[in-house]
């Protein structure tokens, strides 16, 4: 695995902290749309966010140690408890569940996530 310098761990982080608020954005179209019926999980939509959720994954697994060096610390357990929800809710293969696991703890977790990687912004 390579070794990253905390250089290139903070623009990790910077990115996906601004990444992560768009996927906030579209989140509540998504849910919207997955407990209507009208986005399934072949959906391009649900794949996107999906994708990016595991970008964020692969960012945070690889910067993590940065990213608690600041006052607001990430909870690794919020992180997983949304992780682990939402995996359980795309196993079921249940749009409706999916939309609460995104719109519930995956939402926690984001905007965690986002609030931690502005105290980044400018270094």
């Amino acid at each position: 695995m390579a070794e990253y310098s905390r250089e290139d761990k903070i623009e990790a982080i910077t990115g996906i902290s601004n990444y992560d608020e768009n996927l906030l954005d579209a989140i509540p179209v998504l849910a919207r749309d997955l407990k209507n019926g009208k986005e399934t999980l072949e959906s391009e939509l649900l794949g996107q966010v999906m994708q990016g959720i595991n970008w964020t994954v692969e960012v945070l697994q690889q910067a993590m140690d940065v990213m608690n060096e600041k006052e607001k610390k990430l909870d690794k357990e919020v992180v997983n408890g949304a992780l682990t929800e939402l995996d359980r809710a795309y196993k079921l293969g249940e749009p409706i569940e999916i939309a609460r696991a995104l719109e519930g703890k995956m939402t926690d977790a984001l905007e965690m996530i986002c609030e931690v990687g502005k105290q980044f912004e400018g270094e």
